[in-house]
């Protein structure tokens, strides 16, 4: 009689030991003579292997009807299966749950087994989703090699857990092999999992303010990277940048460009205008009747340096050149009004001594911003005072911009002479000019102011 194990498809005789104790040569003859006499009708029982007689361990024989089990729970049976180490030496196994491997001369058990003609080994069900996306250093783990079986088995994967893969596309595979080896085989699954690159941190902290006309250098170009790699600067080393609030960018470009991106980022830098002072030597004594002179001051900013009278009775400024008017001594200021780069300078003052009757032209006194001021205000007020005109005289001023000039006379009191005029400013260069005539000569002051809108 026989019974047949539907987890393994493997047949088994019902009495689990159907001869004595006999040695491994014995126990495979006495299969022989099984198969000779077409016992139960079959002609192909054979020893079990180690592993079908592992397949019954733990199984409760008594309740699946087998005969002498109890009786024979802790005897040694012999398997087909040779020791790799020794060949002298058999797999053997006690029903209780142990096994080991004897010489093939010692005593054991025979259990004759057979496979069923219709039996077909099931392909087991793999159940492995695609994982997540990971980022680039992120090591393969459980969380992604986590695939499942409808049997009880074993997993390998390739790659292995711990792998870090590179930043791309990857394909990911598992190897199942079921416990029950006789009922299921071996299966394999693929996934796909993509490792995204890592977008490296760039640090770079706002540079220290400095003046105008220190060139960029590493001092205010200093970024750095978590990885190695390259930094393109704008603007680039070397550069002066005007005062103000600048945007500087670096770009930066890792060495390993299969697993990182790219990154740019951006500071502030606030470069602060520079101080200017002017050099400006004495005058020598003048004669009424000597030509109009440049007095000589300069700027270490080379910027063009602006005159003032504080009497022009004595001289006027046109131009840049000290006019001679009448004999007297005046203070010729010499000032710089700064522009976008450089602060205003400290005005300085010379005294100029003209010798020679003094001037019976008009003398102006003009309280407005000096020449070469950059404003803001598009409105200034011109205020003043001019001395020896008459109620018949007059006092005009004209205003050029982007080469339109606009003129008006200005309305002054008498005697005291004060004025006040609105002028308003265009964008760029402003000339302003306010002239004095009466019958002994004219008197004018000229100056330019810029307006420089936000």
């Amino acid at each position: 009689m026989c019974i047949t194990d539907n987890l393994t498809g493997l047949i088994w005789t019902k009495n689990v030991a159907l001869a004595g104790f006999v040695t491994w040569q014995q126990g495979l003859d006495f299969i022989q003579s099984l198969n000779s006499s077409n016992y139960l009708g079959h002609s192909d029982w054979r020893l079990p292997n180690l592993n079908e007689l592992k397949s019954l361990l733990g199984a409760d024989l008594r309740k699946e009807g087998f005969v002498n089990y109890d009786k024979f729970y802790n005897n040694l049976f012999w398997s087909s299966s040779t020791s790799a180490n020794d060949t002298s030496r058999a797999w053997t196994t006690i029903l209780g749950g142990t096994w080991a491997y004897s010489k093939m001369t010692d005593s054991g058990r025979v259990w004759p087994v057979r496979v069923g003609q219709s039996f077909v080994p099931t392909a087991p069900v793999i159940t492995w989703a695609g994982p997540d996306d990971i980022a680039y250093k992120t090591a393969l783990s459980a969380t992604q090699l986590n695939a499942t079986a409808n049997v009880d088995g074993t997993f390998v994967y390739t790659p292995a857990i711990g792998t870090v893969l590179n930043a791309g596309t990857h394909t990911l595979s598992v190897t199942f092999t079921p416990s029950a080896i006789q009922s299921y085989t071996t299966a394999t699954k693929t996934v796909t999992i993509t490792v995204t690159k890592v977008t490296p941190t760039i640090t770079w902290a706002d540079p220290a303010n400095f003046t105008y006309g220190t060139a960029l250098s590493a001092t205010q170009l200093d970024a750095t990277a978590d990885v190695a790699g390259t930094f393109v600067y704008a603007p680039a080393t070397g550069t002066v940048l005007n005062a103000g609030i600048h945007t500087m960018t670096v770009t930066f470009t890792p060495t390993d460009t299969v697993n990182y991106n790219g990154q740019t980022t951006t500071v502030n830098l606030a470069v602060n205008k520079a101080d200017q002072i002017i050099f400006f030597p004495a005058m020598g004594t003048k004669t009424v009747g000597d030509p109009s002179f440049d007095p000589g001051a300069t700027a270490n900013s080379s910027l063009s340096v602006a005159y003032g009278s504080s009497d022009s009775s004595v001289a006027t400024v046109s131009g840049g050149l000290i006019n001679i008017i009448g004999g007297g001594t005046a203070a010729i200021t010499a000032y710089q009004a700064g522009n976008a780069n450089y602060n205003p300078a400290t005005p300085i003052q010379q005294a100029l001594k003209v010798t020679g009757p003094p001037s019976r032209k008009p003398a102006l006194t003009i309280n407005t911003l000096a020449d070469g001021t950059i404003t803001d205000n598009a409105p200034i007020n011109i205020t003043g005072n001019v001395t020896g005109l008459k109620r018949k005289d007059t006092l005009t001023l004209s205003i050029t911009n982007n080469g339109t000039t606009t003129s008006f006379a200005v309305a002054f009191t008498f005697p005291a002479g004060d004025f006040s005029e609105v002028v308003s400013l265009g964008e760029g260069n402003n000339v302003i000019e306010i002239i004095a005539t009466n019958r002994y000569g004219t008197t004018m002051d000229r100056r330019t102011i810029t307006l420089q809108t936000p």
